[in-house]
């Protein structure tokens, strides 16, 4: 009897509550219809969390909240990777969030990647770095091209040395070795800025080795720079190259696969 009246009781509570709250959902509509969307930050609560793993973990964790648009995941990352250099390994798992992170669109996300790759291969953002790198690419030429001038981009993007660094990716894409063109124009697309559109469209346009002209519209394509409408108006000729560059590489064969890995 008692069980009987509890039922009863928490029946005739239901029906009350669901007649007096107006967003109550009926059992004919879907369980969503619209919600009040949050913002996710990266708050004192991430960063402790971040903070107690270990700088490999640390990486992918917070390169993942980047990706996700956790608000300040970016700045932590730029801030701290420096310190994560010598500990952090090239992984699947990190390489995968690398990857991800370099197509963004938002170039907070694609700096803060830059920022860990430079520390996964333990490189400073200092002149003697730059030395060290450029060193490399005059003693040993061939050997350490790709990385050295991916590196040497990298560290450009941001902030150091970038005239005397422009200057070395600028002679590299002039090379008698068409493998180290490509790696130079590679590196042009990580450097970045207003001062690479006219190199990579005079490859994109004249290289005689039609995998250079590729990369070179590839990296055009996936040029940022110019989406907004003030940019635009700033940069007409970066727009048109946009369009057409991206017409280009998605019908030359494999290119939409080689363009994900080399743009940055």
């Amino acid at each position: 009897m008692r069980s009987f009246a509890a039922l009863a009781l928490c029946i005739a509570t239901t029906a009350v509550v669901a007649a007096g709250y107006p967003g109550w959902r009926s059992i004919g509509q879907p369980l969503a219809q619209r919600g009040t969307a949050t913002e996710a930050g990266f708050d004192a609560f991430h960063r402790d969390m971040v903070e107690r793993m270990r700088p490999q973990f640390r990486a992918e964790a917070v390169l993942q909240m980047a990706i996700n648009g956790y608000d300040g995941a970016t700045d932590y990352a730029i801030a701290k990777a420096q310190s994560w250099r010598d500990e952090v390994e090239p992984t699947a798992t990190l390489q995968a969030m690398l990857d991800t992170a370099m197509s963004s669109p938002r170039i907070e996300v694609r700096m803060a990647a830059v920022e860990v790759a430079l520390a996964q291969s333990n490189l400073g953002k200092t002149p003697a770095q730059v030395d060290e790198l450029i060193a490399k690419l005059r003693d040993n030429p061939g050997e350490y091209d790709a990385w050295a001038l991916w590196s040497l981009g990298a560290i450009g993007a941001r902030g150091v040395e970038r005239e005397r660094i422009f200057g070395e990716l600028l002679a590299a894409t002039s090379g008698a070795d068409a493998g180290g063109r490509a790696d130079a124009v590679n590196a042009l697309a990580v450097f970045g800025g207003a001062e690479v559109v006219e190199p990579l469209l005079a490859v994109a346009a004249g290289d005689t080795d039609p995998g250079v002209q590729e990369r070179a519209f590839c990296g055009l394509a996936h040029r940022r720079r110019c989406t907004s409408p003030s940019a635009k108006r700033r940069c007409p000729a970066c727009s048109r190259s946009r369009a057409t560059a991206r017409r280009r590489c998605n019908h030359m064969p494999g290119a939409t696969r080689r363009c994900a890995r080399s743009a940055a």
